[in-house]
């Protein structure tokens, strides 16, 4: 059973003093395959401290709503990137009111094999991968010593199936995922063409603007034009703004940090020029503690900015749109929702090619 639960508060004053609170829940629960609706209402009177009045309204509904299950299914999501070691997830469905095992809806004992015009290109292997944060206080004795103590431990499991050496995916050529595993229908994903629609032209910034006391570097403009040259289909793109440093250790370190992001949606034209302005970039230093030069930690400025364009195509556009939408909804409707539009047959999810274009401004 699978429950939750939406309030809403409305205050409203009349008069001096003279306060109303209107509260309502609305709790939606699913068991078995039917899914109730509990609805309560209430109504608080306030003047001064004193309470007033008080009005409650309870109910319980039963739709008459069979929730469909087709039985376990496997739910793939992969984006593949040129020139990078692939992550391919592959997990499988559960009944609404179901209970994942310990291990969570993971399949680990699949077949995962991507082709590249119809001819077997890689097959890929499952790695799991364990990451463990601690956090720590330190504490000052009367003798001058330091004790740490360890307050709380973070334990992160990704699991996926990968390669051992990058993807080179070449423009023109079609690539395509199918999976098998024991105990599920086979998935097959839809073709994808590997293309190269989005380049930028064009691109001009002012002066950065360096402030110590800050400890960042701003970008007050950066601009654009953004142009598109393929399909009719709506892409999408994200501009992600890093610190870059010629540094090769020191990008590194960065890489972890996004100092901004913005998103644009590209509309469904084959050719299309969109101007893009940026306002205010700020990249702000990044601390470093395991430098020959920084033993004792010291924060080191950027030396330039880092602007990657992230191209999404049509299908995962669609894909990240209905998952953010229905986020703002009812909590649990996420993928596998059969109502996605997935790109996978005999299961769910998505499978597609990231275009990904680098710039240096310095």
């Amino acid at each position: 059973m699978k429950t939750s639960v939406t309030c809403f508060v409305l205050h409203l004053r009349w008069g001096a003093g003279i306060f109303i609170k209107l509260c309502s829940c609305v709790s939606t629960t699913f068991q078995g395959n039917k899914l109730y609706i509990r609805y309560t209402k209430w109504g608080f009177l306030l003047g001064g401290l004193f309470l007033l009045a008080l009005s409650c309204d309870n109910r319980e509904i039963l739709l008459p709503v069979e929730l469909p299950y087709e039985g376990d299914k496997l739910f793939i999501y992969a984006l593949l990137e040129d020139e990078k070691i692939p992550k391919v997830l592959v997990s499988h469905t559960l009944p609404i009111d179901g209970t994942p095992s310990p291990v969570g809806a993971v399949v680990s004992h699949a077949s995962v094999q991507l082709f590249e015009n119809g001819v077997l290109m890689e097959a890929l292997f499952f790695r799991s991968d364990t990451s463990i944060r601690y956090d720590i206080i330190s504490v000052f004795n009367p003798d001058g010593s330091i004790e740490y103590d360890t307050t709380a431990v973070h334990k992160t499991v990704s699991a996926y199936y990968t390669t051992a050496t990058p993807l080179k995916l070449i423009d023109g050529f079609v690539y395509h995922l199918e999976v098998e595993a024991a105990g599920y229908p086979s998935a097959f994903s839809d073709p994808v063409c590997k293309k190269n629609e989005i380049s930028i032209q064009h691109i001009q910034f002012s002066e950065p603007i360096r402030d110590d006391l800050a400890g960042n570097v701003t970008f007050p403009d950066v601009s654009f034009q953004l142009q598109k040259n393929g399909s009719a289909a709506e892409n999408s793109c994200v501009f992600e703004y890093k610190s870059w440093y010629n540094n090769s250790a020191y990008l590194n370190h960065s890489a972890n940090h996004s100092a901004a992001s913005f998103a644009l949606d590209i509309p469904p034209a084959p050719q299309a020029d969109i101007p893009v302005l940026h306002r205010n970039v700020q990249l702000w230093d990044i601390y470093i503690s395991d430098d020959e030069n920084c033993i004792q930690g010291c924060y080191i400025p950027a030396e330039g900015a880092l602007l990657t364009v992230i191209t999404y195509d049509a299908a995962t556009t669609a894909f990240k749109k209905a998952q953010l939408d229905n986020s703002e909804n009812l909590g649990g409707f996420f993928p596998p929702n059969p109502y996605f539009p997935h790109t996978i047959e005999g299961g769910y999810g998505l499978f597609s090619i990231v275009e990904i274009d680098t710039l240096i401004l310095k």
